[in-house]
């Protein structure tokens, strides 16, 4: 299989089609111990300080990996990759992964077009069918609270990556916590589900991992492509989040700088009614101490209005 990264999740059915290994680049560089590595690289690269810290760990990424190519989608983000990964040609070309939100039939003939392009011999490969048929009980149940942050964290990021993992376990403290929607694309702060969970909270939806793993296990990959919230935009996500809405006591939307997140913060704030809490990820690391203590300063103020509620 000819090994591609993409800055869309792709799914499974399509990229085995097509005969290709994607390696989606935000949750790469989430799950990567050396992510900083790649980002100073990046900036290295392109030259330049200000741009979104998953841009210049992608640009690093696709370079110190030698990955021949790289699928950009046309919809959804909230950064173009594209500009900045164009830098690498001609060792790497920048395929455009044409996605038409809500127009299957245009995003089937683009996205075919585009990994025909940059893929290699069809391979066949059901495991990750084993996983399919339960995810969205799976998303139920921990609307519910049903699984340790840190563990549904790790589960949905792993199927991302392409890997099977085992299913993530239930345990019974998930009743008592305060219910958090941790919302934006998926960029810095690897340690956050774990940090929440020691505050006493539960991300109950963990937005773009969640998305995204219905896209690498979706059966009909176009449909998927064209309707999923990460390819329609806002709207859409927003929409997904006040199906839940009821189940949520807190929200974290995390942001990048120098992209264009200002209305997604203006929106929540007006729409949620719920306490909100934005950390802007500015490096691809771990939580700093100021970061921490902005959260350790929210939980006391907001974590506590469940009990109140359920006394």
């Amino acid at each position: 299989m000819k090994t591609v990264a993409t800055t869309l999740p792709v799914p499974r059915r399509l990229a085995l089609r097509h005969g290709v290994r994607p390696v989606v680049l935000r949750a790469e560089l989430h799950a990567a111990a050396e992510a900083r590595v790649y980002e100073e690289r990046g900036e290295r690269v392109l030259g330049l300080r200000n741009a979104p810290p998953s841009v210049k760990g992608a640009v690093g990424l696709v370079e110190l990996r030698g990955i021949p190519a790289v699928l950009c989608a046309t919809a959804g983000d909230i950064v173009d990759f594209s500009a900045a990964l164009s830098c690498l040609e001609p060792g790497c070309s920048v395929v455009p992964l044409s996605v038409v939100p809500s127009d299957v039939s245009l995003t089937s003939a683009g996205v075919d077009a585009a990994m025909a392009s940059a893929g290699g011999p069809a391979r066949e490969d059901s495991a990750l069918d084993v996983v399919a048929p339960r995810l969205a009980e799976l998303q139920r149940r921990q609307a519910q609270g049903a699984f340790p942050s840190g563990e549904w964290h790790r589960f949905l990021l792993d199927l991302v990556r392409g890997t099977l993992p085992p299913l993530p376990v239930a345990d019974e403290s998930g009743a008592d916590k305060t219910r958090v929607a941790v919302m934006g694309h998926l960029a810095g702060f690897p340690d956050l589900p774990l940090m929440l969970e020691s505050l006493g909270a539960r991300v109950v939806y963990d937005e773009w991992l969640q998305l995204a793993a219905e896209l690498v296990l979706a059966a009909e990959p176009a449909r998927a492509l064209a309707e999923s919230p990460l390819c329609i935009g806002f709207g859409a996500r927003s929409r997904r989040l006040h199906e839940i809405l009821d189940d949520v006591d807190a929200v974290i939307l995390v942001t990048e700088p120098f992209c264009s997140l200002a209305m997604e913060e203006v929106w929540l704030r007006d729409a949620v009614r719920r306490p909100l809490l934005v950390l802007e990820s500015e490096s691809l690391a771990f939580l700093d101490a100021t970061r921490r203590l902005r959260l350790e300063n929210f939980a006391s103020m907001a974590f506590r209005r469940r009990a109140g509620r359920g006394s």
